[in-house]
């Protein structure tokens, strides 16, 4: 008899420790904890590695946004000029559609190594460009122009 009570109390002892440890999962399973609850790791985002482009926090200007015109980040893009404007220019790409660039007062535009403006590029002309995202826009960083080749 002392046998079955201490079996029967031994289950009922661990069936009641089993269902109070159920009750309550792991905060991390439930719910988000909220901003005063959260723990801080003390490391900021940008301190742990290289960015989207490989931006940095050092590549952020004093506003916090990053400045656009840094050669260094921008990404390229060569093709031919279909449409060049004050504003924008328009490159088409083999095997691509063709990209608008926004052309800024700060974009370096230079045609045989020659400076002018967006609008002095000749249509047909080889452009290799720098650029970068603002936003949604891709704007101009550098746009460097060779006239196309007259044909004999």
């Amino acid at each position: 008899m002392k046998k079955l009570i201490a079996t029967l109390a031994l289950g009922l002892g661990t069936a009641a420790f089993a269902q109070s440890a159920q009750q309550e999962p792991p905060p991390s399973q439930t719910q988000v904890p909220s901003s005063e609850q959260r723990v801080g790791t003390g490391v900021d985002a940008s301190q742990v590695g290289r960015g989207i482009n490989g931006a940095t926090k050092e590549a952020a200007a004093v506003d916090g946004k990053s400045d656009p015109y840094q050669k260094r980040h921008a990404m390229d893009l060569e093709g031919k000029v279909t449409k060049a404007e004050s504003d924008d220019i328009t490159i088409a790409r083999k095997d691509l559609p063709n990209a608008k660039l926004d052309v800024k007062p700060r974009t370096e535009v230079t045609l045989d190594g020659k400076k002018v403006r967006a609008d002095q590029i000749p249509e047909g002309s080889e452009v290799r460009a720098k650029f970068q995202l603002e936003g949604d826009n891709p704007i101009a960083v550098e746009l460097k122009a060779t006239s196309p080749k007259e044909k004999k």
